[in-house]
């Protein structure tokens, strides 16, 4: 029998990763394959995200899985081998908003080319 309270810590982490990166919930549906009713049956308790929502959205939101099923500290995928101040870095850039972390993506570009040029 599945558990209710942890399966609404879940929904609720989902929620909170739409709310905190700007996202509708139709662009959530659609980039991670749900049904157009998915997020309202989640808010509501009348279901509950299965196995592979839950591993489209980690992807989709670029957390760790487990940071969505227990609530856990993450570090994207892409931090492996970066010493502790670049993973910390990496994790507060994962926390911001598209907007935010484009523009931060587009100012790290800048100074690569920059340095390139030399």
């Amino acid at each position: 029998m599945k558990n209710k309270n942890n399966n609404a810590e879940i929904v609720a982490r989902i929620l909170d990763l739409v709310e905190k990166n700007g996202k509708m919930d139709k662009d959530v549906v659609i980039a991670a394959n749900l049904s157009r009713t998915a997020l309202s049956e989640w808010r509501s308790g009348r279901a509950y995200p299965g196995v592979n929502a839950i591993i489209k959205l980690a992807d989709y939101f670029h957390v760790s899985t487990d940071y969505i099923l227990n609530g856990k500290d993450f570090e994207p995928t892409e931090t492996t081998g970066l010493d502790p101040e670049w993973r910390n870095i990496m994790k507060k850039i994962s926390g911001m908003s598209e907007e935010d972390r484009n523009k931060i993506t587009a100012y790290i570009k800048g100074i690569i080319e920059g340095y390139s040029l030399k």
